[in-house]
C-alpha cells in the first residue's frame, strides 16, 4: 500500500471496499490520516492484526473494518481494541467478522465507551434543560 496517500493534506473519504490486497496487514499510516472522516476497509482482503495506530484518526465518523469471510484463516483479528477510545468523533464502526478472541479488554472497553457517552449525554440534557429556563 502507497504511503503517497500521506501526501493528501485534505483526505476525508477513503473507501477501499472490495478491493483485494492478499490478505496484507492494515498499513498503520492509515492511523496518520488526520482529516479522514470517512474511512472503509470492509471486504478489501486486509488480514493480521489491525493497528492501534487507527486510534490517532481521531477525526473519523465511520469506520469500516469488518470482513464478509470469517472463515478465513488470515482474517482480521484485534489483540485489544482500545485504540478506539481515540476516535472521539466516531458515529459507526462495523467490525463483522473480526476474530477478538484475543482481545481480552473488550468488554472494559464497551462498558468504559457506554458510561462515557452516558456522561456527555447527560452534560447534554443539564445544559438544554438550563437553557430553556
Amino acid at each position: 500500500m502507497c504511503s503517497y496517500l500521506l501526501d493528501l493534506k485534505h483526505l476525508q473519504y477513503l473507501d477501499l471496499n472490495c478491493n483485494y490486497f492478499g490478505s496484507l496487514n492494515i498499513p498503520e499510516f492509515f492511523g496518520s490520516l488526520s482529516t479522514l472522516r470517512y474511512l472503509n476497509l470492509s471486504s478489501a482482503g486486509f488480514g493480521g492484526v489491525i493497528p492501534h495506530q487507527l486510534g490517532n484518526s481521531s477525526k473519523l465518523h465511520y469506520l469500516y473494518i469488518g470482513n464478509s469471510d470469517y472463515y478465513r484463516k488470515d482474517s482480521l483479528n484485534a489483540k485489544d481494541i482500545e485504540w478506539i477510545s481515540g476516535l472521539t468523533f466516531l458515529k459507526f464502526l462495523d467490525m463483522t467478522n473480526v476474530n477478538l478472541s484475543k482481545a481480552s479488554n473488550w468488554l472494559q472497553m464497551l462498558v468504559l465507551e457506554i458510561m462515557h457517552n452516558k456522561a456527555k449525554y447527560r452534560a447534554m440534557l443539564m445544559k438544554m434543560m438550563n437553557g430553556s429556563k
